[in-house]
């Protein structure tokens, strides 16, 4: 029996997977485990899901606005927070702008803080950026000479024209 093992193990060593015997039992029989070291195929021909991390799930749109919200608030309760902005996917963002509309122009009203939310198609589900600005900084940005004139608070003082320089304003912190 010792020289089936021996022949057996000596077979084995060519394989380049990593292998452990036992000795044959009274009952002959022979335990043995093999390991794979190279990848397997699957991993080497599929890659992993940008959206889910592999994990086969992604947040729903409702627990993903849910948790926007949530991170919204905290940023706001802070008291040095003046303006948010979210760059989300587009359906999140959808949704928060339609369905929670009240807890956001709650958020802004109580804390004194500007929200301003848009939906990026480029984006993954899972994805997404809250910026908080800071006071300081904003009028710190406002005041700069590295601001391109267009992007200046300029106009009448209207809704549309503090749209416009808030739009200005982000785009231009964002890709500076």
């Amino acid at each position: 029996m010792r020289e089936v093992e021996k022949v057996l193990r000596e077979e084995l060593k060519r394989d380049r997977a990593k292998i452990d015997t036992s000795h044959i039992s009274k009952f002959g029989l022979m335990e043995l485990s093999r390991q794979r070291l190279r990848p397997s195929l699957e991993s080497r021909s599929y890659q992993v899901c940008q959206h889910c991390n592999g994990r086969g799930m992604v947040l729903s749109v409702e627990s993903a606005s849910l948790a926007y919200l949530r991170r919204i608030w905290l940023g706001a309760s802070k008291g040095d927070v003046s303006k948010i902005n979210g760059s989300l996917p587009v359906d999140v963002a959808s949704y928060l702008l339609n369905r929670k509309r009240k807890e956001l122009t709650d958020i802004e009203n109580r804390y004194g803080v500007t929200i301003l939310i848009h939906g990026d198609p480029l984006l993954a589900p899972g994805g997404g950026k809250l910026d908080l600005r800071r006071e300081k900084k904003v009028r710190e940005l406002e005041q700069s000479s590295d601001i391109p004139p267009a992007v200046r608070r300029t106009g009448d003082g209207s809704a549309e024209s503090k749209f416009l320089h808030e739009t200005l304003m982000y785009v231009f912190c964002r890709y500076q």
